[in-house]
């Protein structure tokens, strides 16, 4: 499979594309489905409907994280440590990705947490930084996205 060409396009637009796609971020540090589904809603959040509505994504990306927290409590979720190969780098990485796609430190932090979460605490700080979004969308944007068109 020729991974170049299926990173040079997008299907339905051109918005969320950049030199470090999500889904190669989250196959290289070996996110589960709840991890990679909500860190693709916060990474993208304001791109294509801009703030006011892109909040649905960061709506969204808790309830996924309730979802783990949930899955937790019953011994269900697998944390992120015990899946990444090297957390030294993952570390780099999740920073090159948060610079590639435009994210501010709390977003890039929201998905480091979601790469290497241990602790319900870690995704208490997780649910923190969606509420701060979800109640200060124009600030938390901080003049990112306008909404692109579709």
């Amino acid at each position: 499979m020729n991974t170049e060409f299926v990173n040079d396009r997008q299907v339905g637009g051109s918005h969320y594309r950049s030199d470090y796609q999500h889904w190669d971020w989250v196959t290289e540090h070996r996110l589960g489905y709840l991890e990679g589904c909500a860190s693709k809603y916060v990474s993208r959040w304001w791109k294509k409907y801009g703030p006011v509505k892109g909040v649905e994504d960061i709506e969204k990306a808790k309830h996924y994280v309730q979802k783990i927290k949930d899955l937790h409590k019953t011994g269900l979720a697998v944390t992120g440590f015990s899946r990444l190969p090297d957390v030294s780098m993952a570390a780099f990485k999740t920073m090159q990705f948060g610079q590639k796609n435009g994210l501010n430190e709390a977003e890039s932090l929201f998905c480091w947490l979601m790469a290497s979460w241990e602790t319900e605490a870690s995704l208490d700080e997780c649910l923190a930084i969606l509420d701060y979004i979800i109640k200060n969308p124009q600030k938390a944007a901080g003049g990112r996205g306008g909404g692109a068109a579709v």
